[in-house]
């Protein structure tokens, strides 16, 4: 879906594109899971959740509007109130430090963060690139 010009540039991939490379290079299947815009993250919660539990892998996620590329590695509901969160990591996040495998710096400086599912932009839809791999747990 893309145009020819696009091979070799350092143009941005999305979720769909993603699928097909960990497919090709990694023989590893993946399925997008698709969230509309103005709609509540609710049921995706839930299936990201049956998926950590079965499979444990990391997912990609996208958008149209906020178009940043996350990657979710966990989700989680409050138990005090029906708050929901996924754990995010920042693909983009570069550090010039040397504390980068320390996971105070990590948190502190957003390279991974437990965010709420309301605070994403809901004008935007989201796609989710799931491995349908089990995770190799070292």
């Amino acid at each position: 879906d893309k145009q020819p010009n696009f091979v070799g540039s350092r143009e941005w991939i999305g979720c769909f594109e993603a699928m097909i490379v960990v497919d090709t290079l990694y023989d590893v299947q993946c399925r997008i899971l698709h969230c509309q815009e103005n709609n509540t993250l609710d049921e995706i919660n839930e299936k990201l959740r049956e998926h950590f539990e079965s499979k444990g892998g990391p997912i990609m996620m996208g958008g149209n509007v906020d178009v940043a590329s996350k990657g979710v590695l966990g989700c989680a509901k409050a138990i005090d109130d029906d708050s929901k969160f996924f754990l995010i990591a920042d693909p983009h996040f570069l550090s010039t430090s040397q504390q980068t495998a320390e996971v105070d710096y990590l948190l502190t400086n957003e390279w991974i963060s437990c965010r709420d599912i309301n605070s994403f932009d809901q004008n935007s839809f989201y796609n989710f690139c799931i491995p349908q791999k089990k995770a190799n747990i070292l």
